[in-house]
């Protein structure tokens, strides 16, 4: 029997979240090759109900691997199940040893400190400031355009998808599985654009395993501007937001993309900031026309599917503290 462990209190969402798991299960007394002893465990994470998004259950399927550092070993076990109020999965186990289990495969703080070292054969890298807990927010810089272009990854550290998307982006732009050779499409936006990108926002919520916040409990994509009472970003409370939002400051922002999973939506999709006071016509046409372009270079992204666009002006402005509406105007 298993128990998801909350984040720590959110004050401004007033909510403990949780959603995310990852936990290794290590069997013995099956003896060693050639012995073909098997043990069947099954699984019940009792409090699935009372996590975040419990919708998000249905027709979920378990991630396992015995190879935690393989991140391509990572399989889904079909037989999951959430039912009342529980999800369960069975797996059988074949030798002596460890087998992780994931709501989705981890993004190790390790692997983060990997990605960045090698990035930085290839590009500035450089610390913005750091995390509560000491770590830094490191952000990487290439290109050398007057247009600028910011993309943040994994807020919510629990989103691991996030940083796996990181990776593929910069080992396209740099080159990392090329020794450093990028093809002729990459070598003219990298003379268009100088690009600004930060692979993990929330470092102390990853290590933490957290879901949405990081080590005090602030939901970081809920930072980005005063709400009320609740001045934010603080350095005191999130200085990740604050240490990103002062270098957006001095370098300006033409483009903006704040990449994040989605727990309920098996989809790509792209949420733009609709009916915040800088959104008209122009940013209107340049939002369809980049979400076209990026469907027609990839058929994963669709369009029908998403977040649907606020009712009102009225609506949008109560999420200004949202990081893709805060940085729309910047």
């Amino acid at each position: 029997l298993l128990h998801i462990k909350p984040d720590i209190y959110t004050e401004l969402e007033k909510i403990g979240h949780m959603q995310y798991f990852s936990f290794r299960s290590t069997v013995g007394g099956l003896g060693f090759p050639p012995s073909n002893k098997k043990h069947k465990i099954r699984y019940v994470l009792e409090n699935a109900e009372a996590s975040s998004y419990p919708e998000a259950w249905i027709g979920t399927t378990v991630c396992y691997t015995d190879n935690v550092e393989d991140p391509d070993s990572w399989r889904r076990n079909q037989d999951t199940v959430y039912t009342d109020g529980q999800l369960c999965w069975e797996h059988e186990h074949i030798r002596n040893g460890s087998v992780f289990f994931s709501y989705f495969p981890p993004y190790s703080y390790s692997r983060h400190l990997g990605l960045v070292s090698r990035c930085s054969q290839y590009a500035d890298t450089t610390s913005l400031g750091q995390s509560l807990d000491g770590r830094d927010i490191e952000c990487i810089k290439l290109g050398k355009g007057d247009e600028v272009c910011w993309f943040i990854h994994r807020q919510h550290p629990g989103e691991t998808m996030a940083e796996y998307y990181a990776e593929g982006l910069l080992t396209r732009l740099l080159g990392l599985d090329s020794n450093g050779m990028v093809d002729s499409d990459v070598q003219k936006l990298k003379e268009m654009y100088t690009f600004y990108i930060v692979p993990l926002m929330c470092p102390d919520g990853a290590v933490r395993g957290h879901l949405r916040t990081n080590a005090c409990g602030a939901n970081l994509n809920r930072e980005w501007a005063t709400k009320r009472f609740y001045e934010a970003p603080s350095l005191g409370r999130s200085p990740e937001v604050h240490a990103v939002l002062k270098k957006m400051d001095e370098t300006g922002v033409d483009i903006f993309l704040d990449i994040h999973g989605d727990e309920e939506l098996p989809f790509n999709f792209i949420s733009g900031a609709e009916k915040t006071p800088k959104w008209g016509k122009r940013m209107e046409s340049l939002h369809g026309a980049f979400v076209a372009a990026y469907q027609r270079a990839n058929s994963d992204m669709q369009q029908q599917i998403g977040y649907p666009a606020p009712e009102s002006e009225e609506d949008a402005l109560k999420y200004m503290n949202v990081a893709t509406n805060h940085c729309n105007p910047l």
